[in-house]
């Protein structure tokens, strides 16, 4: 029980904006939580006990990711509402209606366009931007390099910028003068 109290809520956030429906989500979080409870006694310390279940997590969301490949999802399936990445574009509460509509549909774009990323590109956003986990931790839970973390990352940002500019929803400011 404490385990599921722990960890339910953050595998069933990550399953959620991986598979991009909620049914789907739940049965991966159950799949994933089942597996914890098998494996408990092989778990080694070997790294952080999160990080374990993440793994677990990401390895249960890639399986059911292959299993429902041939199936034919909707592109605007409903995410989450809460997400680091967005809140950025939706800091200012009191803003007049049609800016909070704009924001609205910036945002379903957004989410419609995370959903259209491989699923390794997905991943990648999910962890590092939605999930905020640094570097280290990706890298421990995926099983790759952080300097292989951190490409693919950049990739990932990349096709999903490419894919809001030519949908229109963002326009290419160009490089950052930071």
């Amino acid at each position: 029980e404490a385990l599921i109290r722990a960890y339910e809520g953050r595998i069933y956030h990550i399953a959620l904006k991986a598979l991009g429906n909620a049914e789907d989500a739940g049965d991966a979080t159950q799949e994933t939580l089942l597996k914890i409870y098998r494996f408990l006694p092989d778990f080694k310390g070997q790294s952080r006990f999160s990080t374990w279940v993440y793994r677990i997590a990401v390895n249960t969301c890639y399986d059911f990711l292959r299993q429902n490949a041939r199936r034919k999802r909707a592109q605007d399936a409903d995410l989450a509402e809460d997400m680091p990445l967005l809140s950025r574009l939706a800091s200012d509460r009191a803003k007049q209606p049609e800016q909070m509509l704009e924001q609205k549909l910036r945002k379903k774009a957004l989410d419609q366009a995370i959903a259209r990323l491989s699923p390794e590109h997905r991943m990648m956003i999910i962890l590092r931007d939605i999930q905020g986990l640094s570097y280290a931790r990706i890298a421990a839970i995926t099983s790759l390099s952080e300097g292989t973390v951190k490409s693919r990352l950049s990739r990932a940002r990349r096709a999903l910028r490419r894919q809001l500019i030519q949908e229109g929803t963002f326009f290419d400011t160009g490089p950052s003068k930071k």
